[in-house]
């Protein structure tokens, strides 16, 4: 089942638990795929491969900023190397901020 997991503002606590698990690795984000890769998104983030231009639009309303997902989400299959996965979560640009800076405090 294809699967986009809507975004919403999170929480302080929920963007700190990201910044931790991105140190953790847990998560695999698009920042990770090779320059040359990138028109490859929706092979790794299937659902975008299957959105219509209606859904393309709404979901650029959002204001993606990086998308990723849970590392123990992708499937049995890789792509150049990639994970594959049938859901993904993104972080707007102000969201992101904030898991990078928990991220950072937890490196040093």
């Amino acid at each position: 089942m294809l699967e986009l997991r809507a975004a919403f503002m999170r929480t302080d606590a929920q963007l700190r638990k990201l910044g931790e698990d991105l140190y953790k690795g847990l998560i695999y984000r698009d920042l990770q795929m090779p320059p040359n890769q990138s028109e490859q998104l929706g092979m790794v983030f299937v659902p975008i491969y299957f959105m219509d231009k209606k859904a393309i639009a709404k979901f650029k309303k959002k204001k993606p900023y990086v998308l990723f997902e849970y590392l123990d989400r992708a499937g049995p299959r890789s792509v150049n190397g990639m994970p594959m996965f049938m859901s993904f979560q993104f972080c707007t640009k102000p969201e992101w901020k904030k898991v990078v800076a928990y991220y950072e405090a937890i490196n040093k």
